[in-house]
Parts: C-alpha cells; sequence; structure tokens
C-alpha cells in the first residue's frame, strides 16, 4: 500500500481582548498573558469609554427663529455641547396648511414630526405659533405634543410668542395650561425675557435682528443646561 505524506494541521485560534487579538499554534492550550500585561488590559480605559456622546437637539421654528440660520454666533451658542438639528422656514404653521413664501410652502410641525420621527432626538425646541390661529392652537399644539410623545421625543421646549399682538397673550396662556398638566413639556418665556429689549426686533416687534437671534439662541441654551441636557 502507497504511503501519503502526512500533513501537519494549523489550528490557529483567536481570542479577543479589551482592543486586542492574539493567535497560538498547535493542540495545546494558549500561552495566557504575563501578569503585568493582563493588568494592563483590566484597567486600561477603551477609547469609547471616554468619549461622552452629545444629545440630539431638533429646533423646529417659523420666521422669527429662522434669522439663527443667518447668524453663525448664534448657532454656535444654540448647539453648544449639543448635535444641534435645525429645522426653521418661513410661514410654518404647527398643523394647519403653511402658509407660501417665496413660491415655498414648508411643512407643517406635525408633519415634519410625522416625517422625521425618532431622527428628531429625545429632546425638541418649538418656536412656531406667529402664523397660526388662535382659535385652532389649543387642538394643533395638543395634535403636536402627541405626535412628538409618538416619535419617541422625552423633552418639548416650547417658546412663548412675543405678545405684539393681543392674540399672542391669550396663546400664551393656551401654553401656560399645557405646561401645567404636563411634566414633558417645558416652556420657555421669551415674551417675557426679551420685553425691554426693542433693539431686538425689526419694525413689526415680532422679526428679530442679529441682536435678538442671538439673544433667542442664549436663552434656549440656558434653559437646555438648566435641565442638563447640555453643558454651559
Amino acid at each position: 500500500m502507497r504511503a501519503w505524506p502526512v500533513a501537519l494541521v494549523v489550528v490557529a485560534v483567536v481570542s479577543f481582548g479589551a482592543g486586542h487579538a492574539t493567535a497560538h499554534t498547535g493542540t495545546g492550550a494558549p500561552r495566557a498573558p504575563k501578569p503585568a500585561q493582563a493588568a494592563a488590559r483590566r484597567v486600561a480605559p477603551s477609547h469609547h469609554a471616554r468619549v461622552k456622546i452629545r444629545p440630539r437637539v431638533t429646533v423646529i421654528g417659523d420666521s422669527v427663529a429662522d434669522e439663527i440660520s443667518y447668524l453663525g454666533s448664534a448657532q454656535a451658542a444654540l448647539g453648544h455641547g449639543v448635535q444641534l438639528n435645525l429645522q426653521l422656514a418661513a410661514c410654518r404653521r404647527l398643523v394647519e396648511a403653511s402658509c407660501t413664501v417665496a413660491g415655498v410652502q414648508p411643512p407643517t410641525v406635525l408633519e415634519l414630526v410625522t416625517s422625521l420621527g425618532r431622527s428628531l432626538g429625545p429632546d425638541v425646541v418649538i418656536a412656531v405659533g406667529y402664523n397660526d390661529y388662535e382659535l385652532l392652537y389649543p387642538s394643533d399644539v395638543l395634535q403636536v405634543l402627541k405626535a412628538l410623545r409618538r416619535a419617541g421625543v422625552r423633552h418639548v421646549l416650547w417658546l412663548t410668542l412675543r405678545a405684539a399682538r393681543h392674540d399672542y397673550v391669550d396663546m400664551n396662556q393656551t401654553l401656560r395650561e399645557f405646561a401645567s398638566t404636563d411634566a414633558q413639556l417645558t416652556l420657555v418665556d421669551w415674551n417675557a425675557y426679551s420685553r425691554s429689549h426693542p433693539a431686538w426686533f425689526d419694525s413689526d416687534g415680532v422679526h428679530l435682528t442679529p441682536a435678538g437671534a442671538q439673544a433667542m439662541a442664549t436663552l434656549v441654551h440656558r434653559r437646555l443646561v438648566a435641565m442638563g441636557i447640555a453643558v454651559s
């Protein structure tokens, strides 16, 4: 009978440790690492453990908050310590069809929340209402809050309206009533904060100058810090 050569079979065993891999051959057990090496592996922190993931914060606004998108310093102030997602567009309404400006009709807040879903992140800022209807405002706010919850949003920060018109006063009261019974809803009182600062506004008393955009961004970020969402 013809003899066949015996092939040497090498078995490679790879074991994974904390950020490293070792290989050994043969049938015997792998050689244990030296005590000093083992200790170093146990105590050495991984790179990922040292990196703190910034929370995602989505800001949904109309033409008033939209001034922030034109001012880099305002964006920097608002986005410090967070992953900032700006969704700002003129003429935006909460639920009713948005108005049209320059041939563009932006999605409503409800449409935007429904389309973005969980990509909104856990924290959302709402700065919308100047184009909305006073009589429909309570039901529209409620619909938006329900949609935000379905999207997994845990904290809603809602800016009060600059009370340049009487209907804005009543709409702010609606927001206060919702906030009094909803632990997930936090009011950011832009109306009170901006009351003594006419230089923050254009001639209509509502739309922002660059100074007003900076002030609004600073106010919102301060509230994010106070809630433990952003860093100072």
